[in-house]
């Protein structure tokens, strides 16, 4: 064993040769004026997984329901939930919006904002009636009008004074009669419509137009999402007929809804570039998976629901850095829905009192994922 003294000999030399290496590579006192130090050689950062959302349906919940759902999305790793908006009930008159029909979704983006997620509403397609008279070219206008007061009510409404992002409809590629063809410039700007802003693509690009300018001259922070493309009906003639009929140039990001995977998002991005906007950023606003029990409808289990939306959350944050942000559909099964199929898309189960009541497979699974 080595004596005290002989320790002491030991450390006063290990100092001596650390501060002459000190001094040589910058760690010691005359890190000023000695050579830079060799750089360490970092490993390359990870892609980050798309920026997580829900499609939520909770306008209509109570305060305490809607909050706790929106805190355990939060705790999930969620950063955005999505709510549609109800264009004639949000608008039934020209002009000023119905406070009245709005207070729900105030509601929404107030609790959503303290739980620090962000909001993206869906403005959808169904017009008011006052809004249906003259031409498709003024229906487009009403739209963007209607947009346009969105912006301008949920100015700086959400997390730290952020803004919410606007869709601009649902799946207008399923919507309205002829949305799977080709409108022409004439018809789109004479022909008196019905209901729809959306009843041909080239009638989706003008109102998709329309309510860019109006939601920028709002809210110059405010996203805009336009497409809303339904990757599992027909779209590819209906996307790009739009695209080149001037949507290309109306928003700031795309949208698409897909069901069957992720290999339609690359096929929406070359058309935009084929109509003059390359490098388009693309927001996945829809996918996951039922867990109904029918036959013949695309039912899984849950644990094939995890599986599926995990394999496309890896999927998105291994091969499509472009997709910044991906929303599920959706956070909490829906008692009571047209079919269901449509009853049990949600992360949640939910029962006819609770919304979100018990969490499914999936639910550790993002968990795990984004922590």
């Amino acid at each position: 064993m080595m004596s005290r003294h002989g320790r002491r000999v030991l450390l006063a030399a290990l100092a001596s040769v650390l501060a002459a290496t000190g001094a040589l590579y910058g760690t010691g006192p005359d890190r000023a004026t000695a050579a830079p130090a060799r750089p360490a050689t970092d490993a390359p950062a990870a892609t980050p997984f798309p920026a997580l959302g829900f499609q939520v349906n909770l306008d209509s919940q109570s305060s305490t329901d809607r909050r706790r759902v929106l805190a355990d999305l939060a705790a999930m790793g969620a950063t955005w939930v999505r709510e549609g908006v109800a264009w004639h009930l949000v608008q039934p008159n020209p002009g000023a919006l119905s406070t009245t029909a709005l207070a729900p979704v105030d509601s929404l983006v107030t609790d959503a904002a303290a739980a620090g997620l962000r909001v993206m509403l869906t403005a959808d397609d169904t017009a008011p009636a006052w809004a249906t008279t003259g031409t498709a070219q003024d229906l487009s206008n009403n739209y963007g009008d209607f947009t346009g007061r969105l912006a301008a009510h949920f100015l700086g409404k959400g997390p730290s004074g952020s803004s919410p992002a606007y869709e601009l409809m649902n799946e207008p590629n399923g919507g309205g009669a002829g949305s799977t063809t080709a409108g022409t410039q004439s018809n789109a700007q004479v022909e008196p419509q019905s209901t729809k802003p959306d009843d041909t693509p080239t009638d989706y690009a003008h109102a998709a137009c329309a309510a860019n300018t109006a939601i920028h001259a709002a809210d110059s922070a405010a996203t805009v999402v336009a497409g809303a493309i339904g990757a599992d009906l027909p779209w590819m003639t209906w996307a790009q007929t739009s695209l080149q009929a001037g949507l290309a140039q109306c928003f700031d990001v795309l949208s698409m809804h897909s069901y069957s995977g992720t290999s339609p998002l690359p096929e929406l991005r070359t058309m935009a570039a084929d109509a003059g906007r390359p490098n388009a950023t693309i927001w996945l606003t829809e996918f996951g998976a039922t867990t109904c029990t029918e036959a013949n409808v695309g039912c899984v289990s849950e644990a094939q629901q995890s599986t599926i939306i995990l394999d496309n959350l890896n999927k998105l944050q291994q091969n499509y850095p472009w997709v910044p942000v991906a929303m599920v559909y959706q956070a909490c099964d829906l008692v009571g829905a047209s079919t269901p199929r449509e009853a049990a898309f949600g992360v949640y189960r939910s029962t006819t009192s609770t919304r979100c009541s018990a969490p499914k497979a999936v639910v550790a699974a993002i968990t795990d994922l984004y922590h």
